[in-house]
């Protein structure tokens, strides 16, 4: 036990002694104790007792608290924030401190654990990928860029518009980059390890909490699985704690956040509050607002590259002909993105994958947090793709599961790719039920020269490297699209 406090501060053992006194009460009074405010109260005494000097807490980090240390406790001293933390975990969860790994524990850098090959099985990944979570994220508007279709129509119906056969875009991606040489005969695949151990625990502490509405005890194996915290106070937050996903996410209190925008019954006051372009604060206003708030709640950030503003909507405005009517979001978005053993994390879509931090601009005040998980994985070896031509043809058509398809009537528009770089992109695997969370080695090629005048939202294509997602994501051949009945009125002529 007192190992599990040394790996969080080595200064600790210097203090051994007193510490062993207080944990050897602590466990021997942990059978039959019951956490009432008595109890609590002789347990503050007993640390205060516990000699240890405070002034290790000048050069103390933050110890982790309850709240899975995503989020730090910095009104404690060091010495005694630690102590207090451990008896919680010992006496009020039936010794929640287990020899297993905790799944929301903080470090400095992701805890990687090597296993043996191919050891997540076959790599069946999701029919349909899973978006990043949360509202305001970084993906393109549907059916725009990516390669495919400009429009959102199925692929086997293009629409028809005032009598006449809408003609689609294809576009076709062509490499301009040095000579391409892959890095290796195989690819260390990352699956992040969530769990669940705190959740049957927490259980017991609501079975001896006497709320007098049920008795969870009656319940065969309960777990809790998530818990909601609101804080009462304007402008306050709802934190949401995902205890299966290990991931935390913040929103409004919306009763305690004013909306008069909500209220609008006509057309002047839906203007009155209608944000404006100059309402935007700048790139460098918004992520100082993301990083006071990272600051000021414990969030780390030692997992994170340097902080981007998503400026998607911009670029959609820059393009619109009718300005006066285009809709500017009331948020902005600042990504964090993820960065493990040195590599950037994106997702399928070629954005980058992180903590999103989402910025109301009427109050200028961080309105939301998503995307705040552990970092804890497995890793396993699994084969590399070797033949560079495979890789450029999936790049030629706008990257991993853009299936080609044809179509003699389509425009082709050509996009240029550069030399791309290694990544990690995420993907989901399902077994028995359960999704998987991979990180699997990629290639990302920027998107060198786009189109002109053309609603194209691609910045980077995504390759991966591992021969059986390839494989999974890439089959069949391609996707002809069926001609279209001619309108009866056509036909009739």
């Amino acid at each position: 036990m007192l190992e599990d406090l040394y790996a969080v501060d080595p200064t600790l053992r210097e203090h051994e002694a007193a510490l062993t006194r207080v944990t050897q009460y602590l466990l021997a009074s942990r059978p039959d104790a019951k956490v009432d405010p008595a109890f609590m109260a002789r347990l503050r005494q007993k640390l205060m007792e516990g000699q240890v000097s405070q002034a290790a807490s000048s050069r103390a980090r933050s110890i982790p608290f309850l709240s899975f240390n995503l989020i730090s406790m910095k009104q404690l001293p060091q010495i005694v924030g630690g102590l207090a933390v451990l008896t919680l975990l010992v006496v009020g969860s039936a010794y929640l401190v287990t020899q297993n790994q905790d799944t929301f524990s903080a470090r400095s850098r992701a805890d990687i654990r090597s296993v043996g090959e191919r050891a997540f099985g076959p790599l069946a990944l999701s029919v349909n990928p899973r978006p990043e979570s949360g509202g305001g994220g970084a993906s393109a508007p549907a059916g725009k860029g990516g390669g495919g279709l400009e429009t959102g129509e199925s692929l086997a119906s293009p629409s028809v518009v005032d009598s006449e056969i809408y003609i689609p875009t294809i576009y076709r991606y062509a490499y301009k980059g040095e000579p391409l040489s892959l890095p290796s005969t195989e690819a260390k695949v990352l699956k992040r390890i969530k769990g669940n151990t705190l959740g049957s625990q927490l259980t017991g502490f609501l079975n001896r909490s006497g709320l007098g509405l049920l008795n969870f005890g009656s319940f065969s194996n309960p777990s809790v699985q998530s818990f909601q915290i609101n804080e009462e106070r304007d402008f306050g937050y709802s934190i949401f704690v995902d205890l299966n996903e290990g991931a935390i996410s913040i929103n409004e209190n919306w009763q305690r956040w004013p909306h008069p925008e909500a209220e609008c019954q006509d057309e002047a006051c839906f203007e009155r509050y209608r944000v404006k372009e100059g309402d935007i604060p700048a790139d460098e206003v918004l992520i100082n607002l993301a990083n006071r708030f990272l600051a000021d709640h414990g969030i780390p950030t030692e997992f994170y590259g340097e902080p981007v503003v998503n400026n998607t909507w911009r670029e959609e405005y820059l393009r619109a002909s009718d300005k006066a009517s285009f809709y500017i979001p009331d948020f902005a978005t600042v990504i964090y993105p993820l960065k493990i053993d040195g590599q950037e994390v994106y997702d399928e879509g070629g954005f980058p994958s992180g903590i999103s931090v989402n910025i109301n601009v009427r109050s200028q005040r961080v309105s939301g947090l998503w995307g705040l998980t552990t970092q804890n994985y497995q890793s396993s070896l699994y084969g590399a793709e070797t033949d560079v031509d495979r890789i450029l043809e999936i790049a030629s058509r706008g990257g991993f599961r853009m299936y080609p398809y044809e179509d003699p009537s389509a425009k082709i528009v050509e996009v240029e790719l550069g030399t791309p770089k290694e990544a990690l992109v995420r993907v989901w695997t399902y077994e028995a039920n359960l999704g998987n969370e991979l990180l699997v080695p990629a290639l990302i090629f920027p998107v060198t020269k786009a189109p002109e005048g053309e609603a194209f939202y691609t910045k980077d294509v995504v390759v991966p490297l591992v021969k059986e997602v390839l494989d999974e994501g890439n089959g069949g051949g391609p996707i002809k699209i069926l001609p279209v009945p001619l309108p009866l009125e056509k036909i009739a002529e």
